[in-house]
């Protein structure tokens, strides 16, 4: 079991939709982006595709990491779901603006937001 400080991804579903909540930076060479890269997939694969990625322990990302959370929202969105984002860092938040990510992922302040917006 990940102490508060290992790098991970967890998954908890919340109705029919699936949080996952990463801790550490998804950057090249770290473990957070594979593992995170293999649960979107999987999610996909099962036809868990409303998903909501909680940021909140993110402090940061490359470019790789940016293309995970995109191939992730294009896999969701190829089978009629939707991936959102809650809880971006401001570091973050400036990167999916800088590179105009910011307007295509959905974007909610905090999980519980984010989850009430797929029961709209």
């Amino acid at each position: 079991m990940p102490t508060s400080s290992s790098p991970s991804v967890t998954t908890t579903p919340v109705g029919d939709v699936t949080v996952v909540a990463v801790r550490g930076p998804l950057k090249l060479g770290h473990p957070p982006l594979d593992e995170l890269q293999q649960t979107l997939r999987r999610l996909a694969d099962n036809g868990q595709v409303n998903v909501v990625v909680d940021l909140a322990e993110m402090p940061l990302f490359d470019s790789t990491g940016i293309g995970v959370l995109v191939l992730g929202f294009t896999s969701m969105r190829k089978r009629q779901g939707t991936l959102r984002l809650c809880s971006v860092v401001e570091l973050a938040r400036k990167m999916l603006k800088t590179v105009g990510l910011f307007s295509v992922f959905e974007v909610f302040p905090d999980r519980e937001q984010a989850v009430a917006a797929f029961q709209q």
